[in-house]
């Protein structure tokens, strides 16, 4: 929505004139491209604050139009703000009790922190946590929902706080919290306002965590501490703990992740018998199987689709090296999912569907980065932070055709037909030549202007603006299918321009765009068609004095709305 106010000074009978245009500031872009992923930004923190940014997704939604995880600005692990990604926009959800960020001695961005975990099937509740006030670096669980961040609270009034899943419908949220004087953490189930801890399986205070929960929130799994040297995974349902026990015996350890929508398959990582390496493991109908690694020592599964088909994790995949991948486990096999180009990467969600993945991963240049796979990327990992520098120089660049498309405009709302013949009709022709800088883009364009005067105080008509030929930014092509119409009336009574004069007129434009998005490092091309249409209103009142034999004054106000 754009206002302009100008003036106009006519000397007969050269008329020359002055206008300020009022041109917006393009703050947000989402353009629908086919072929792939797209991302905006969230504030583009770490291009701005410092060079070593990191991104990691850690949440999808269930047909994975909604990632959720955290940015990294800074060297320090509070220099995070958690993220919602969706339509192509990353939005910063900052942090509880509404406070700010401030920048430190080198200029990057510190505090307050905040990290998303999850995010339920709709992609309209986010649990995760953030510092809080008073809380110094401590943080506290919150749910996201409605553009507002709410804290949970804590156990038996501790201090520190973490969500980690939530349900389908977003009305069960579980984590872990530490109970009084921050002396032990215990698992919590989160409903209608209220905290509830889990306990645990060796009977001692705390000592549990909760990691996931089923879709409908009646099955939760997490680990928990059977005595001072030993934790194994459970699953929580209808109040009571049950012992998922081990791959290790009855001193082997074992931690459950995630589960699948009707608590049935449940994920994690245990311990081999006689052995200290974690291997990724599936729970299902009693029992606990290996899913084994990509060739390395150690595998952990982060993720399971909502029927339990599709497991993500992260696996080893060299004995003897700690370097690791992500993998995708489904039908017996597991499947490397590579890299960004860097050393390792770790898949720590997938959708319900299974089709979409997400995690993160090192970059060539030894920076961590977000990563979707599946539907949206073809089969390969893309990189969310480079596409969206990739679209960030698309949403500069169109800058330009907005800009040159509101000038068009602007002019041929100022379109009149003055010289009548004996049939009181009027017809002129022209051509417009309209240029527009930082960013560049111009047209050339011919127009015509066809009035009909009614009475010698009142003419009305029509113009049309044929765009001809365009230079635009190189990641946009202009159709001019269509020309810039519209309609003009002009009311003064002398029949002359001295004295009162009224002119309203409307316009409205319609253009073809062809869409090209930059290829960077481990993002897809882009290109496809979007429509770009402009419309306008203008009302001038106008003022004419004869100022001599060879001067007309006309002061002149205008509100023009495009």
């Amino acid at each position: 929505m754009l206002f302009t106010t100008y003036f106009i000074l006519i000397m007969k009978p050269l008329s020359i004139k002055f206008h300020k245009n009022s041109l917006g500031l393009l703050t947000s872009l989402s353009l629908a491209l086919s072929g792939g992923v797209m991302a905006q930004s969230m504030n583009d923190l770490g291009n701005i604050y410092d060079i070593a940014y990191s991104s990691s997704a850690s949440g999808v939604s269930a047909y994975g139009s909604v990632i959720v995880g955290r940015v990294t600005f800074g060297s320090r692990s509070y220099d995070a703000h958690a993220f919602k990604y969706a339509n192509g926009i990353m939005t910063d959800l900052g942090a509880l009790d509404g406070a700010t960020s401030s920048l430190d001695y080198r200029g990057r961005i510190t505090g307050p922190y905040s990290s998303a975990a999850a995010v339920s099937s709709d992609g309209s509740v986010i649990v995760g946590d953030s510092f809080y006030a008073g809380g110094g670096t401590k943080s506290q669980a919150f749910k996201y929902a409605n553009g507002i961040m709410t804290g949970l609270g804590f156990l038996g009034g501790g201090t520190t706080s973490y969500a980690a899943a939530v349900s389908a419908d977003g009305s069960v949220i579980v984590g872990q919290s530490y109970t009084l004087n921050n002396a032990t953490v215990e698992a919590f189930k989160y409903v209608n306002g209220i905290m509830t801890g889990l306990g645990n399986l060796g009977g001692l205070p705390g000592n549990s965590n909760a990691n996931g929960v089923s879709a409908d929130g009646s099955v939760i799994v997490g680990r928990s501490w059977l005595n001072k040297t030993t934790y194994h995974a459970f699953k929580y349902a209808d109040g009571i703990m049950t012992d998922l026990g081990s791959l290790g015996g009855s001193v082997g350890a074992s931690t459950a992740t995630a589960v699948s929508a009707d608590g049935s398959v449940i994920v994690g990582y245990t311990h081999l018998s006689g052995a200290t390496n974690n291997i990724a493991f599936k729970y299902e109908n009693g029992t606990m199987t290996s899913l084994g690694t990509l060739g390395g020592s150690n595998s952990l599964a982060n993720g399971v689709s909502a029927d339990g088909s599709v497991i993500v994790g992260y696996s080893y995949y060299t004995v003897g090296s700690s370097k690791y991948h992500a993998f995708k486990y489904a039908n017996g096999t597991m499947t490397d999912l590579g890299t960004l180009g860097g050393e390792w990467s770790s898949a720590n969600a997938v959708s319900a569907d299974g089709k979409v993945i997400v995690g993160e991963s090192a970059t060539a240049s030894g920076t961590t980065h977000a990563f979707v796979y599946g539907a949206w990327a073809n089969g390969g990992l893309v990189d969310v932070q480079n596409t969206y520098s990739a679209i960030a120089a698309n949403g500069y660049q169109l800058n330009a055709l907005l800009n040159a498309q509101n000038t068009a405009l602007a002019v041929n709302l100022h379109s009149d037909c003055t010289v009548f013949g004996e049939n009181n009709v009027c017809v002129s022709a022209g051509g417009r030549y309209t240029h527009v800088s930082n960013p560049t883009a111009s047209q050339t364009a011919a127009n015509v202007q066809i009035g009909y005067r009614f009475e010698p105080g009142f003419r009305a008509g029509v113009f049309l603006d044929q765009g001809i030929s365009n230079t635009t930014p190189s990641n946009y092509t202009v159709k001019n299918s269509q020309p810039l119409a519209g309609l003009f009336a002009v009311y003064a009574p002398s029949g002359t321009p001295l004295g009162l004069q009224v002119k309203a007129s409307a316009g409205y434009s319609s253009s073809g765009v062809e869409t090209t998005r930059s290829t960077l490092a481990n993002t897809e091309a882009g290109q496809g068609p979007a429509t770009m249409t402009s419309q306008g209103v203008q009302i001038e009142t106008a003022y004419g004095f004869d100022m001599g034999d060879n001067w007309l004054a006309s002061p002149l106000a205008g509100v023009r709305f495009t």
